[in-house]
């Protein structure tokens, strides 16, 4: 191999480090997006997921305490019509 042939090899060897490196750069700048997606404490998925999470347990109470009326007020209800129905049998 003359120093030519040599020296051209060396470029050509060059080149391909560098793109190598440019491609390991994106690769790093891919990775840091990604983790600023999941693990910000403002906008990230884990935040987001926690934040679902709270919602469906405020929605959860307010069922209970919806299903929880409701039963009050059949129960009410109930008694007041039977009392009724008593005061017209028995009145």
């Amino acid at each position: 191999m003359t120093e030519e042939q040599f020296q051209v090899t060396i470029v050509k060897i060059h080149n391909k480090i560098d793109k190598l490196q440019e491609s390991v750069d994106a690769l790093q700048k891919m990775m840091e997006d990604t983790n600023k997606n999941l693990y910000s404490p403002d906008s990230g998925v884990y935040s987001r997921i926690k934040e679902n999470e709270n919602k469906i347990e405020s929605l959860n109470r307010f069922q209970k305490g919806i299903t929880t009326y409701g039963l009050f007020l059949l129960t009410t209800t109930t008694g007041l019509i039977i009392k009724s129905v008593f005061d017209l049998i028995g009145g």
